[in-house]
């Protein structure tokens, strides 16, 4: 393997310093009595920074050449040593890596042999020499020692590293039907394969036509039951083809597997999955809550779970936000990663934190998906390697433990680790873990098959969690939301119980990531702190949701893909499902925790704009500025204009308006000269490719042009660039009828921002007393023919009027409208006759003041608008209410009016 193939498979360069994990957690999993000072805790450090810098981060060849000195000179210390084979194998597997990655062409054999590797004799668990054997097959290129080994199994889908070196070796195997071992080789076809819904369950019925329900003493040991369960794991962790044609053969087949296996966990997930994918939610649902009990009981009888990646990732799917917060929490404990808490949301920019969480990409995938956990790498300790002793290398302390909790065992009861082989009921689990949390291609034209093999397999075992949590996935994918969430509710069920028996979860990611394909909020917050819990990941607290651009913490959670993909669901989805009304505090706690992890450029676009964006609605002016032009502009300034619009209306709050008048006139001239070249020969915006969100970002920032010359120069000067307004409309709408409905909404459509359009008329002929112009506006909105018609014509008319009928009949429609509260609380104000102090003006008075105080409390525009709360306190003032309380709004107004923008950061988005 050459370097440039190496380097091909590498995720972007980041320019961070070597940050390693502490190597006390990578040591844990070979052996918890482990020290600082002993030979395996530093051969694991060395081993840990070969990975570090070949696979977590991109191609280091000056590290790898220090790494390569520090493990010849560890190796020759070793001598004729006793008890010092895995550390033998561990260090030339580090030389020989490097070996090989500094010189391609030479035929370097890593370690002896691959048995000598796969021998339990090295005293450490099989998911650690799976890892060593997996990586000395990747580098020496020797498929042909994975194809023969036909007792191989697949590692655990917290072993993101095993399965990094898994998945590549996997690709370049051209035909999966050499290989031998059945597990492996089912793997690749679900996996990589074109494998379809119905071939699956006819390979699972024929897997399970001749096995029984297991008696109590061979639960565990049964060969049948076994290998049923790896073939599940697979299935669960990694098909997702369910159809509804076959959605009968799957609930049969669950069914049999049910009554035939004692709790299978992969089962239930499998049927949770299912169920989901199918659209059945209820029945997904169902079997979810079965799965996370059977992962429970596990739990309960074994200490720890089975596989939380797996149950998070089911989670994920089921889009279940308890269990998701559950075993999110759960992998950020068992990686040690430091999650931003919500106090500290806000802070990402100044923490300077992006991108600074490094662990496997599958776990890192996994990890950022509905929460949007913000994930940082604690800097508060370091480790070194003088000679024999650390010292001279420094690094950040637990982000990177990620690495060797990736390699936890999925099942760690010695007698199953030991003999795989012999225990039917594992293998089942496996095999619907793997369909739990992998496979996707569910169809309706199988949803018979699947129903059918589901029901099979649930008759087959008891309380199966995979199989539950596959029938979610399934119906879910169907859509039969109530059939995948009953399943879900019973994987949940099957996992909670697994957790009483066995004290932790089977596995919470997938439990995460089947809570996400469900959307399940409660779910997913649940098993999302479990999993920031185990890995020890740092989530932002609430409180400090908001200060994400003073800590700095952005990209600061580095774990596998996979993981990391599903953390970002998780937290995408709470952040979707939170009122920004009711408590802002929840949207920034989402937002921060997604800007930790690792994002895809246009994710992490969308989300720091949503962090600003935010910003502004809290009257955050100069914080969301900053935001813009330090996180957004200066990364992206081309192609970007709803950013260069937030900006322009946030600037627009200063007392000098000249910078938000420049921007906008820097954004609009160029479309000013496209109508000066009616040839378009030199464009300088392509204005047939901008999208309708585009389109209507440049009529919002001529609404802002024209409010500001009204402000600055006042209303007469902007009366006379009225044209063009309505020339910028027909140049970007009316002259281009190929304009699509993007959206299901009405307000994505031309004719809605044509009554925008005459609004803005209107206004501003209101401001130049031109009543009847400004009557004239709304005749012409009146005149089209529309679906919907914008409330404010009602507002406008009764600004022009003095209606304040007008403005009681958008409240009844929209109780929080912030212009016709305004509008009615001045036309109150402002009456000036003998009735003034009589019970039924005072009475409207009470009444005003309870509508804008009702607004203020449930509507986050309401709450922060300056003008609104100055009303409410002259309301207070001639209500006589008492001295402190008036004084407390005055506060709070001045310092709203101080920030009030031009226009109202509302506007940037159609919703």
């Amino acid at each position: 393997m050459t370097v440039d193939e190496i380097q091909s498979t590498h995720t972007p360069v980041i320019d961070l310093q070597d940050n390693i994990i502490d190597s006390k957690l990578f040591g844990s999993f070979v052996n918890k009595s482990i020290n600082s000072n002993s030979l395996l805790y530093k051969t694991c450090f060395l081993y840990h920074r070969l990975h570090y810098n070949t696979v977590i981060e991109s191609l280091n060849i000056e590290r790898l050449k220090i790494i390569k000195q520090d493990a010849t000179k560890l190796f020759n210390q070793i001598g004729n040593k006793q008890n010092t084979l895995l550390c033998s194998c561990i260090l030339k597997n580090v030389i020989g890596t490097v070996n090989i990655i500094l010189n391609p062409e030479d035929n370097i054999t890593l370690l002896e042999n691959y048995t000598t590797v796969k021998n339990e004799s090295l005293g450490c668990s099989s998911e650690f020499t799976t890892l060593l054997a997996l990586e000395n097959i990747y580098y020496t290129n020797t498929l042909t020692n994975l194809i023969n080994d036909s007792n191989f199994t697949i590692p655990s889908p917290k072993n993101g590293m095993s399965l990094y070196y898994l998945d590549s070796i996997c690709k370049k195997i051209d035909k999966f039907e050499d290989i031998n071992s059945k597990f492996l080789k089912f793997y690749c076809q679900i996996k990589f394969g074109d494998l379809q819904d119905k071939e699956v369950i006819n390979f699972l019925n024929i897997l399970i036509k001749d096995i029984s329900f297991p008696n109590a003493n061979e639960i565990n040991g049964n060969k049948q039951q076994v290998a049923l369960d790896l073939y599940l794991q697979i299935i669960l962790n990694y098909y997702n083809n369910f159809s509804k044609e076959n959605i009968r053969n799957w609930e049969e087949l669950i069914t049999s597997i049910i009554t035939k296996s004692f709790q299978n966990i992969s089962i239930a997930g499998i049927a949770a999955k299912l169920y989901n994918q199918l659209g059945e939610l209820h029945k997904s649902e169902l079997f979810f809550d079965n799965y996370i009990i059977y992962n429970n009981k596990y739990f309960e009888f074994n200490k720890k779970f089975q596989d939380i990646v797996s149950i998070l990732n089911l989670a994920n799917i089921l889009e279940d936000k308890n269990n998701i917060s559950i075993f999110l929490n759960m992998i950020y404990q068992e990686y040690q990663l430091d999650v931003i808490l919500k106090k500290d949301g806000s802070l990402i920019l100044e923490s300077n934190k992006f991108d600074s969480i490094k662990i496997p990409k599958d776990l890192n995938d996994i990890l950022v998906k509905k929460y949007q956990l913000d994930v940082i790498l604690k800097k508060d300790g370091s480790l070194i390697l003088e000679s024999n002793k650390f010292g001279s290398i420094k690094i950040p302390k637990d982000l990177n433990d990620i690495l060797v909790k990736s390699w936890i065992i999925l099942y760690t009861k010695s007698d199953i680790n030991k003999n795989i082989d012999d225990s039917f009921y594992f293998a089942l689990d496996l095999y619907l873990q793997i369909i739990l949390n992998y496979y996707n291609n569910f169809s309706k034209e199988n949803i018979r098959n699947w129903e059918e093999l589901i029901t099979s397999i649930i008759t087959k075992s008891f309380q199966n969690i995979s199989i539950a949590g596959i029938a979610a996935k399934l119906y879910n994918q169907l859509g039969e939301l109530h059939k995948s969430e009953l399943f879900f509710d019973n994987y949940i069920i099957y996992n909670n119980k697994y957790f009483e028996f066995n004290k932790k979860f089977q596995d919470i990611v997938s439990i995460l990531n089947l809570a996400n394909i469900l959307e399940d909020k409660n779910n997913i917050s649940i098993f999302l702190n479990m999993i920031y819990q185990e890995y020890q990941l740092d989530v932002i607290l609430k409180k400090d949701g908001s200060l994400i651009l003073e800590s700095n913490k952005f990209d600061s959670i580095k774990i596998p893909k996979d993981l990391n993909d599903i953390l970002v669901k998780s937290w995408i989805i709470l952040y979707t499902k939170s009122d920004i009304n009711k408590n802002i505090d929840d949207s920034f706690y989402c937002l921060a925790n997604i800007l930790q992890l690792n994002l895809d450029k246009d994710t992490k676009l969308k989300y720091e704009f949503e962090y600003s964006y935010n910003l502004s609605l809290v009257k955050q002016n100069e914080k969301s500025c900053n935001w813009l032009k330090e996180r957004i502009l200066t990364n992206n300034p081309e192609d970007n204009i709803k950013s260069w619009l937030l900006l322009a209306i946030v600037e627009s709050s200063k007392e000098e308006k000249i910078n938000s008048l420049t921007i906008a006139n820097s954004l609009l001239n160029p479309l000013e000269e496209h109508e000066d070249d009616p040839e378009h020969v030199h464009d300088p915006v392509d204005i047939s490719n901008l999208s309708f969100e585009d389109r209507y970002h440049y009529i919002v920032f001529k609404f802002l042009q024209l409010d500001i010359v009204t402000e600055m120069h006042g209303s007469k000067d902007s009366i006379d660039l009225l044209a063009s307004l309505f020339e910028l409309y027909d140049l970007l709408f009316a002259k281009f009828e190929n304009t699509k409905r993007v959206h299901e909404s009405p307000r994505y459509t031309k004719e809605y921002v044509l009554q925008l359009v005459w609004l803005q008329a209107s206004k501003m002929y209101l401001l130049n007393d031109q009543i009847s112009d400004a009557l004239g506006c709304l005749k012409e909105i009146s005149s089209m023919s529309v679906d919907f018609k914008n409330l404010n014509c009602l507002n406008m008319k009764g600004y022009i009027n003095k209606d304040i009928s007008q403005f009681e009949t958008v409240l009844g429609y929209d109780p929080t409208n912030l212009i016709a509260l305004n509008g009615m609380a001045n036309l109150l104000l402002n009456q000036d006759n003998a009735d003034n102090k009589s019970l039924e003006y005072i009475n409207k008075l009470n009444n005003m003041s309870l509508k804008i105080t009702t607004a203020v409390n449930n509507n986050i525009q309401c709450q922060f608008n300056g003008q609104l709360q100055f009303n409410l306190y002259k309301l207070y003032v001639k209500l006589g209410h008492s001295k402190d309380l008036q004084k407390s709004l005055l506060l709070t107004t001045i310092g709203n009016l101080e920030n009030d923008t031009i226009l109202d950061p509302w506007i940037v988005k159609l919703i």
